[in-house]
């Protein structure tokens, strides 16, 4: 189905029950991708379930501003910076990492080696001199 051209007829349409039929339809086909990428970062069921429920509110926010010309493409990325954002919240390392990829670099690692969400002080430094490096370098 072109989840595309049913948002965007609903939308003209300006019929709720078609357009919420439609939104569930979307919510139906991409939440588990939505869970997916989430939980490739964030262990805690609560939070994946909070940011699923973010992603879906900002897109339902957001389709009377924006005409979404790829509905799968903005739910991956709004679900990648939610998650981004959520980390932010929780880790002090993010204070002086301003890029997104290198950030999210430097933690998967993180995450992969140490199987913790925490990182020791140790862990912090290194990562705080590759970020140093890469930023002198670009």
């Amino acid at each position: 189905m072109n989840y595309e051209k049913e948002l965007k007829k609903a939308l003209i349409s300006d019929d709720r029950i078609l357009l919420e039929k439609v939104f569930e339809e979307i919510y139906n086909e991409y939440h588990n991708l939505i869970i997916y990428i989430v939980s490739k970062y964030i262990n805690n069921e609560l939070d994946i379930e909070e940011i699923l429920n973010d992603v879906f509110f900002y897109f339902f926010k957001n389709i009377f501003k924006t005409e979404m010309t790829n509905i799968k493409y903005y739910l991956v990325q709004s679900a990648k910076n939610l998650t981004i954002n959520h980390l932010k919240k929780l880790s002090p390392l993010i204070d002086f990492l301003d890029d997104k990829h290198r950030y999210e670099k430097i933690i998967f690692e993180s995450y992969i080696e140490n199987n913790d969400f925490f990182l020791t002080e140790e862990q912090r430094l290194k990562a705080y001199l590759e970020y140093q490096k890469w930023k002198q370098g670009r």
